[in-house]
């Protein structure tokens, strides 16, 4: 098998269908049109999950 030329690329060089934002934070639309209740902070989840072991979360 050859050697094959890897090089860096960049996400311009593939251009998608539909234009992305540069920067656009998860929304939760779905899970609360659902009925659910959002997502708590992660630090505070994280607190509460080394606190359920024992160990101090901060």
């Amino acid at each position: 098998m050859g050697k094959a030329n890897r090089g860096s690329c960049s996400t311009k060089d593939f251009p998608r269908p539909a234009p992305r934002p540069r920067y656009s934070a998860m929304v939760h639309t779905a899970i609360l049109a659902n009925g659910f209740e959002d997502f708590r902070p992660w630090r505070k989840e994280l607190e509460e999950f080394l606190r359920s072991f024992g160990l101090n979360g901060k």
